[in-house]
């Protein structure tokens, strides 16, 4: 018997299923996943190949959807040994106003140069992207591009923080998420609304963008050159004139 943390993914049929994980104690982690019920099946225990994976993993279960249900105790055969109560249909919660979108940034190996080189390479890589969208002057004035820079520059720095305001724009949200979703090793990024509610996929904030003052499809050519969004698939490309259903 283990104590795991688990998530789950609600489907809008009310089905759901579950994942969870476990950090061992011998440098390896465990994961099990299935349908939500009493038992999670499926098992596989991985070693750890950086101190940040299992932290990464959880991050992307959450940004895909997954949330946090809580701790449980599952035994050797993947029985569920904590009740768990299933999902039940509910109204969702009022959001709190927005006031700002806070962000933080922490190396957590520091003295590796390699950190901050391959930090400074990727904030590089994506202000490059955003510039030849022709969209970053509209952020000029957000202080996170300078702090950014001076981050990967300065032994002296280890970890940011910061606010992206209603003025800035939506454009220093998408470059966060971005850089998130690189996962660069020993960089820790939390994104982050009132009540410190985690930000994650684009497609589930209609609220934060209409607050920034746009929605989805506006942001959609930026988001899908950052790999935020995967990029519609044109029926007319794929078939041609001779092509009849």
């Amino acid at each position: 018997m283990a104590e795991f943390e688990l998530y789950r993914y609600s489907h809008a049929d009310g089905s759901s299923k579950d994942w969870a994980i476990r950090l061992n104690g011998d440098g390896s982690f465990t994961t099990r996943w299935g349908r939500t019920g009493s038992r999670l099946p499926q098992d596989k225990t991985k070693p750890l190949r950086h101190p940040d994976e299992v932290h990464h993993l959880k991050q992307a279960k959450r940004r895909k959807g997954y949330e946090l249900v809580g701790r449980v105790q599952i035994d050797a055969a993947g029985n569920l040994l904590t009740p768990i109560q299933g999902v039940t249909p509910a109204t969702p919660p009022v959001r709190p106003r927005i006031k700002a979108v806070y962000w933080s940034i922490e190396l957590t190996n520091p003295g590796k140069p390699a950190v901050r080189d391959r930090l400074g390479n990727r904030v590089q890589s994506l202000i490059g992207l955003i510039k030849a969208a022709g969209d970053i002057e509209a952020s000029s004035r957000w202080d996170g591009w300078r702090q950014l820079i001076d981050l990967t520059e300065s032994d002296a720095l280890v970890e940011l923080s910061g606010k992206i305001r209603q003025g800035h724009g939506v454009i220093p949200l998408l470059f966060l998420l971005a850089l998130r979703q690189s996962e660069l090793d020993n960089v820790q990024i939390g994104i982050a609304g009132e009540e410190a509610r985690e930000i994650g996929d684009l497609k589930a904030e209609p609220e934060l963008l209409a607050w920034f003052g746009t929605d989805l499809e506006s942001v959609r050519p930026l988001a899908e050159a950052l790999e935020l969004l995967q990029p519609r698939i044109n029926l007319t490309t794929l078939v041609g004139d001779n092509f009849y259903f």
